[in-house]
């Protein structure tokens, strides 16, 4: 934002970082919405480029505060900084000339890093060290350390990872990688020929190094974190998964699937990944998986008495999808009367494959494939492709149970419209078919884009940086800093909002409905007196980032529906597996494919009350079958 846009916004925001107690960073995070509200932040990168971090981090959106966490020493140094020399200029200026004299000097360097009272290693800070891909992963424990430890900590430290949460209202956190911070920046060196030493090589004229500092050896000491971890907020620890090893690249796709009729039955769906063995162990394997997708039975891991032994196991293989990483997903459900499930259908739009030119390499592709997990044997099936090959789809159900696809980005030609797709694209779960639309984004928008359903059925596509509206080779645009983000966001306005003349179509209005829906219980919806009702769903609103969608589902219930009198008697879903515990927008589509505005509910956690009416009803179907064996 210009300094302008920066004070015109000024007054219609408030802090609600450090003063309502966020005390680490939050930047790339995987993140999760839990039944209460309450949004989840694990993860992300609280110091130098890419090496991840242990944090969980919680906010309430309702009393607009962040669960406690110790302050780190250096967090609470700044926050006490004086008001005058808010960046310690006074304090470090003669250290920074020690250093310069003297660049060679370890305690001279070491008095740059932290601030004093605050260094880890003299402040009586404990090490650990751990060896992944040959480099030394320190992590310090004391109470001057930059992260001091809390409960909830992750046992892993992690950048981009993926975080999703689960039927039992518990977060599972997947991938996301990390670097070795410890190895730092390699600065260029010269010998004096004054006086023998070792001194940095500056320009004489401005004082800055003559070569460019270099971070090599850090970058390549870069790992996936292939060990699961399971956050509980109850408990509000986080316990890792080591008996379930599987590497994947950063923000994979994840999705709970029902696997049976109790509360307890589900496995989540992971992709892409590869059992690390298969690699020959090599963690920091950047490369093609094939899609390779996997059902995660997370219960059993848990359950495993050997789960603190490294192994891969509760990992059972289903297919290849053939695209890795980088594609648009999305999650839709169809439940009978009875809380059976139809369909539960993930779809994947683009993505990328390998080059056939270049083995090292990877281009987009233009492939849709579509699996059903309802199904017995389940399986990715091709559909029909997107317009243009392209990664970084965005992609979101919408409430007749189609999927709006918007943005990507294509390869690096400089012709705007062939390196991004601009139009809007439909895809239809229904028969495969995927549309290609007149409508158009003005803004090339790739992986810092996103897509969002609001509660009137439109669509809004916002976000991204300037470095995909750049032409290839030119010298002008952008202005200033390229990963500035693009401030402007888009209202797409789906076809069913519009009569066939233009004007807009007179939409069903949901006039009462329940502020709760619970498991296995019918609900009561009412509409205006007439007005015939085709669709009924609710749809979930989960975290997307970077085109993963993870929690983001549509779900469409069974209904009757008694026109005269405007009622709607609709069947809630049956498990936890159905409908993850959180918040949904509730949509009626009357007989013309008109939405209505969402109306907001909550499906709170199965509880003991939940669990014996449900009990109740397995026994009532079942008895009803076998009268009608009988029969």
């Amino acid at each position: 934002m210009t300094e302008a846009g920066a004070h015109l916004n000024k007054s219609a925001f408030k802090d609600s970082g450090f003063s309502k107690g966020l005390r680490y960073n939050i930047y790339c995070p995987g993140q999760a919405k839990l039944a209460d509200g309450r949004v989840v932040f694990v993860g992300g990168n609280n110091m130098n480029s890419n090496n991840g971090q242990y944090k969980v981090n919680i906010f309430d959106p309702e009393t607009e505060t962040w669960a406690p966490r110790a302050t780190p020493c250096h967090r609470a140094a700044w926050a006490a900084a004086p008001h005058d020399d808010p960046f310690f200029e006074h304090l470090f200026a003669p250290l920074y000339e020690a250093f310069f004299d003297d660049p060679t000097n370890a305690a001279k360097k070491a008095a740059l890093y932290f601030l004093p009272n605050c260094n880890p290693v003299t402040g009586g800070a404990r090490a650990t060290v751990t060896m992944e891909m040959g480099f030394p992963f320190i992590r310090y424990e004391g109470p001057t350390v930059t992260s001091p430890p809390d409960r909830s900590d992750m046992r892993y430290a992690r950048w981009y990872p993926t975080a999703l949460t689960l039927p039992n209202n518990k977060v599972l956190v997947l991938s996301g990688v990390d670097q070795n911070e410890s190895l730092g920046t390699t600065k260029p060196t010269k010998i004096d020929p004054a006086t023998g030493r070792t001194v940095l090589d500056l320009d004489p004229v401005s004082g800055y190094t003559k070569d460019a500092l270099t971070d090599g050896p850090f970058r390549d000491s870069v790992i996936f974190q292939v060990v699961p971890e399971i956050y509980d907020p109850e408990a509000d620890r986080t316990r890792a998964l080591e008996n379930a090893r599987l590497i994947s690249p950063v923000y994979p796709h994840a999705f709970p699937i029902q696997t049976g009729p109790g509360r307890d039955d589900w496995k989540v769906v992971v992709f892409p990944g590869s059992l690390l063995s298969s690699l020959g162990g090599d963690q920091g394997f950047g490369g093609f998986h094939d899609g390779k997708t996997w059902l995660f039975d997370v219960r059993a891991a848990l359950a495993d008495p050997k789960r603190g032994t490294p192994g891969e196991k509760h990992l059972t293989f289903v297919d290849s999808l053939g695209a890795d990483n980088r594609m648009g997903t999305a999650e839709l459900l169809e439940i009978d009367k009875k809380g059976k499930l139809l369909s539960h259908k993930i779809i994947s739009f683009g993505g990328q494959i390998p080059d056939p030119a270049n083995p090292d390499a990877v281009i987009a592709t233009d492939q849709v494939k579509m699996i059903d997990f309802a199904e017995p044997n389940p399986h990715w099936k091709s559909q029909q492709p997107i317009y243009q090959a392209a990664t970084n789809s965005k992609s979101t159900p919408l409430p007749d149970g189609t999927v709006i696809i918007g943005a990507g980005q294509a390869n690096s030609n400089p012709e705007l419209e062939k390196r991004a797709n601009l139009h809007f694209q439909l895809h239809n779960p229904a028969d495969g078919t995927t549309k290609k639309l007149r409508v158009k984004s003005t803004v090339p928008r790739s992986s810092h884009g996103n897509i969002h359903l609001l509660p009137d059925a439109t669509v809004m596509l916002v976000g991204d940086d300037h470095t995909n509206s750049v032409p290839v080779g030119d010298r002008v645009a952008p202005f200033g800093d390229a990963d500035l983000g693009v401030d402007t966001a888009e209202i797409y306005y789906p076809a069913y909002l519009f009569n066939n003349d233009g004007s807009l179509a007179a939409r069903p209005v949901i006039e009462e409905a329940p502020d709760e829906v619970k498991y296995g219980k019918d609900f009561h919806i009412e509409v205006e007196k007439g007005t015939r009702i085709k669709t009924v769903a609710l749809i979930r609103t989960g975290l997307p980032t970077h085109s993963q969608s993870a929690n983001i589902r549509y779900i469409k219930l069974a209904f009757e529906q008694d026109a005269r009198k405007g009622e709607l008697t609709v069947h809630a879903p049956a498990v936890p597996a159905q409908a993850i515990p959180g918040d949904y927008m509730l949509f009626v589509v009357d007989k013309n494919g008109v939405p209505s505005m969402a109306k907001h509910v909550r499906v709170p956690v199965m509880r003991n009350d939940d669990e014996r009416h449900e009990d109740e009803n397995h026994e009532h179907d079942r008895h009803e079958d076998e009268r009608r064996a009988k029969r």
